[in-house]
């Protein structure tokens, strides 16, 4: 069965695998879903390069990783899809595609989570209410 579009992809990525394909950081710069590398192995860094996040086979912090993609889904995606590419991007369009990054996660529902658990805090110059 595929990913459900939110569901991280877990990719083995074992020693001695040949170079990845030119073209492929062009083809996975839009999936929607983040690419999770395992390592078995000394592996070439051009494949650690096109995961969103790459750790060594058996990394105990794997399990914490893959609670925080499941808990913030929205969030996670967002983060490597404006990841994805940084170093082709000039620095005006980065700061445009961090500002529509922000705008989306601030109008989301995981957002609207935190906040509820998180209620403004009154600034030191306001005085009591």
């Amino acid at each position: 069965m595929p990913p459900e579009r939110s569901d991280p992809v877990r990719v083995l990525l074992d020693e001695g695998l040949g170079a990845p394909d030119d073209g492929l950081a062009d083809r996975r710069a839009s999936l929607p879903f983040v690419v999770v590398g395992l390592a078995r192995g000394a592996v070439d860094p051009a494949w650690l390069e096109l995961c969103d996040v790459a750790l060594p086979e058996g990394d105990p912090a794997l399990e914490r990783v893959e609670e925080n993609l499941a808990a913030h889904p929205v969030a996670a995606r967002t983060l490597a899809l404006l990841l994805r590419g940084v170093e082709r991007r000039s620095l005006a369009d980065g700061l445009v595609a961090e500002s529509a990054a922000y705008s989306v996660l601030q109008s989301g529902p995981e957002f609207a989570t935190w906040r509820a658990a998180h209620p403004p805090r009154r600034g030191y110059d306001e005085g009591p209410r």
